[in-house]
């Protein structure tokens, strides 16, 4: 036979465990509440005033890649190197990135790097920093940037150093898309 105090004890644990639910369950009235509260957006999209939007999946695009080799000879504290678009295309540049590798007995640190973008009849220079990595020996850099450039003038690419001893050899890659030109 159950004793009355089991059964107590388990009624009681059964009381608790309702309670708790119905407490921590969302109260139908609330909800009603939330849903009245939300408002409908609306868009416009007129002629004098359109909506803003980017197209992610164009199949006007052409991917682009391209890495330049570049070399600091002895003496000197920076270089340089060009990157041709091809006719009829804009090259939109979203990134750049840089690795040079030196020793105590050549080379230094890359302190800057610069990306000259041409459109429209004006060359614009765009900056983008190397760090020294842990080991010290390396200097490496890495910038997303938005830069255009058309045929007529190109891509120019200028890294720099703090030193200007030994021979010294940096990678730079260029990475975007191109489209059709106007």
């Amino acid at each position: 036979m159950i004793s009355l105090r089991t059964l107590l004890i388990s009624s009681l644990g059964v009381a608790v465990l309702i309670g708790s639910a119905a407490f921590t369950a969302p109260n139908a009235a609330q909800s009603i509440s939330d849903a009245k509260s939300a408002q409908e957006v609306n868009v416009t999209n007129t002629e004098t005033n359109p909506v803003l939007t980017r197209d992610v999946d164009n199949s006007a695009r052409q991917t682009f890649q391209h890495q330049l080799n570049l070399t600091i000879i002895d003496g000197q504290a920076q270089a340089e190197g060009n990157l041709a678009v091809p006719a009829g295309k804009i090259l939109v540049v979203e990134y750049v990135s840089g690795f040079s590798t030196f020793s105590s007995l050549f080379g230094s640190s890359i302190v800057a790097g610069m990306i000259g973008t041409f459109r429209g009849g004006e060359t614009v220079f765009h900056h983008f920093p190397f760090n020294d990595s842990r080991s010290g020996w390396h200097s490496v850099a890495g910038q997303s940037l938005r830069a255009y450039a058309d045929a007529f003038g190109g891509i120019k690419i200028i890294v720099e150093r703090e030193d200007t001893q030994g021979q010294q050899n940096v990678r730079v890659t260029v990475t975007g898309y191109l489209v059709d030109g106007q």
